[in-house]
């Protein structure tokens, strides 16, 4: 099973004799919650902060429990005098930005995320399922990095999570690996160009 939260959809799929059994996309993913900080920081704090900033919000004090005491100086500008400055930030401020991401449109995060999970593997066969319990579900992509995320999943379905190193390269490391080894080659799909006069 891996769960895969990219920059703008997020998949949860069950994959066995390299073939997909079941799946289900979910339209959001890490620019979703970059959008939730920058809308959760200016309605709270009356600070407007760029997509950068709220990335690295993200990355540095994201977390998928509550807790995260850490902070960072974030420099935005003041809605008020329209001056730039500077504002300390805490971990609590990006669980909640999560949290309140109904404000543009998606129900929170880990709640969609933690429901989806269920919703597939109370459909995954019982073979498959006892396979899943055995090897752990596997989380990837850019936004998998947030913090306690892989105990928010191991809570909720009490199964083992693996994290994998540097989750934001695995699908292009997995395209290269597809397109380099001749094992794989049958899976690429090349087009054919027309030449037009």
């Amino acid at each position: 099973m891996v769960v895969d939260i990219g920059a703008d959809t997020t998949e949860i799929s069950v994959i066995s004799l390299g073939g997909l059994v079941l799946s289900d996309l979910l339209h959001f993913g890490g620019n979703k919650i970059d959008e939730s900080i920058i809308t959760y920081v200016k309605r709270n704090y009356n600070l407007v902060i760029g997509q950068k900033t709220a990335q690295s919000m993200k990355e540095r004090l994201g977390s998928g429990i509550p807790g995260n005491e850490d902070t960072m100086i974030v420099v935005g500008r003041d809605v008020v005098s329209g001056l730039p400055i500077e504002m300390e930030m805490s971990g609590g401020v990006v669980y909640e930005a999560i949290k309140d991401m109904k404000t543009i449109g998606v129900l929170e995060v880990d709640e969609s995320i933690c429901n989806s999970i269920k919703m597939i593997l109370e459909k995954t066969p019982p073979e498959l399922a006892k396979d899943i319990i055995h090897s752990g579900i596997y989380i990837t992509g850019g936004s998998s990095q947030i913090h306690d995320l892989d105990k928010l999943f191991a809570d909720i379905t009490g199964i083992d999570i693996n994290t994998c190193e540097e989750p934001e390269e695995c699908v292009v490391r997995g395209l290269v690996k597809i397109v380099s080894d001749s094992k794989y080659k049958h899976l690429a799909f090349s087009m054919k160009s027309k030449i037009l006069i």
